[in-house]
């Protein structure tokens, strides 16, 4: 295993973070990615993702409040190290979670197969006749819309219709 040494950008003004672990070389090495939610610009890469790593980097950033992590524990255990900041699950792990739970809500209420039945005459129902406007009642109407392009006000047609 390669040894890395942390590389941290001070931003004293941060109080939000991100924080996900990436692959150095998969399957074999693996660090840790911090960014600032606010700015998105990258904050510092660990050497890698232990709980033991990740806290004291925290314990480096007193200022901080908000932590967004995937659903690692040891991310969880590395945060709830320091009581006072509040952890978040981030937005793609959150949208993933709720769509795998719609998807399997959906499973379990949706047949497993649909049937298709074809209609026949007797089952089609007739939409009913709509009724013709009569013609004093479309004159009306009619004349309304022309007076109101014409510029006279609502409260002026209102009360010469009444």
């Amino acid at each position: 295993m390669r040894l890395i040494r942390a590389t941290t950008i001070e931003l004293p003004h941060t109080t939000a973070i991100g924080i996900d672990d990436f692959a150095f070389r998969k399957g074999a090495d693996y660090g840790t990615l911090i960014c600032d939610l606010t700015t998105h610009q990258p904050l510092a890469i660990l050497p890698s993702r232990t709980s033991t790593v990740v806290e004291s980097w925290l314990r480096t950033q007193p200022q901080l409040q908000i932590v967004s992590r995937d659903g690692s524990k040891t991310y969880r255990e590395a945060i709830t190290a320091n009581s006072s900041i509040t952890q978040v699950s981030d937005r793609w792990h959150l949208i993933k979670n709720a769509k795998d739970t719609l998807f399997k809500w959906l499973e379990q209420k949706l047949p497993t197969q649909i049937e298709w039945h074809q209609l026949g005459d007797e089952d089609v129902v007739q939409p009913a006749a709509e009724k013709p406007i009569d013609e004093p009642k479309w004159q009306l109407i009619q004349q309304v819309q022309h007076d109101y392009k014409a510029g006279i006000r609502i409260t002026q047609l209102t009360k010469s219709i009444n």
